[in-house]
């Protein structure tokens, strides 16, 4: 996992989407508090072509934690939903 703390802002986050981490910290500085609201808010941990669109190969949704563990002081990180398993909110 990334440095996210550390990284610039126009750092990809969500490959499938286009989410940016600045675009993720914007999001939780105007209340998004768990990956549901990020996922609402941005786009991103949405998509379901992680695989093909993500140079790792994996769901950025830990990465989105990771971004709120450090942005937000009362972050919600209960819930860890990969992208390819999120029912209602994958187009």
């Amino acid at each position: 996992m990334k440095d996210w703390k550390n990284v610039d802002e126009n750092e990809m986050v969500c490959w499938c989407k286009g989410v940016n981490k600045g675009v993720i910290v914007d999001a939780i500085e105007n209340g998004a508090r768990s990956l549901s609201d990020v996922q609402k808010k941005t786009g991103a941990a949405t998509g379901k072509e992680c695989a093909i669109k993500n140079p790792s190969g994996n769901c950025c949704a830990e990465d989105v934690l990771e971004i709120l563990r450090i942005y937000s002081k009362d972050a919600d990180l209960s819930e860890c939903t990969g992208c390819c398993n999120l029912g209602s909110f994958i187009d």
